[in-house]
């Protein structure tokens, strides 16, 4: 069984367990990337798993709930939008310094920028 197959769902105490990955490209720099949402239950916190396949490092991304708050459309966040914009921050480490190291995970965090972007993006 690959890791791409195990599906995970919360267990009856109430232990974080892991999404299903879902292959996509990134938006702008078209980099072949594979995620998975970790959020624990009633988190206000967004938290993915996102995997970049040509180089193989791994970034936690977090959407705060503090940046979903202050989001200026005041409206849900739909699921693409969310992903969308933790893949550009994504992308936005890659092209930042350092160079991102095989097999290391990083954690970075959505910044405004991107998630506005994201939001205006979306289809």
């Amino acid at each position: 069984m690959k890791m791409a197959d195990l599906v995970h769902t919360w267990g009856q105490e109430g232990t974080p367990q892991m999404g299903q990955w879902k292959s996509l490209t990134s938006p702008k720099i078209q980099m072949p990337l594979e995620l998975r949402e970790v959020s624990a239950p009633g988190a206000t916190d967004r938290v993915w798993e996102i995997q970049e396949l040509r180089g193989g490092s791994m970034f936690k991304v977090t959407l705060s709930g503090e940046a979903l708050r202050h989001h200026r459309r005041g409206a849900r966040l739909s699921d693409a939008e969310a992903e969308r914009a933790a893949c550009l921050a994504v992308e936005e480490a890659l092209l930042s310094p350092p160079d991102k190291e095989p097999g290391m995970t990083y954690e970075i965090s959505v910044a405004e920028e991107e998630l506005a972007e994201a939001v205006e993006t979306t289809d």
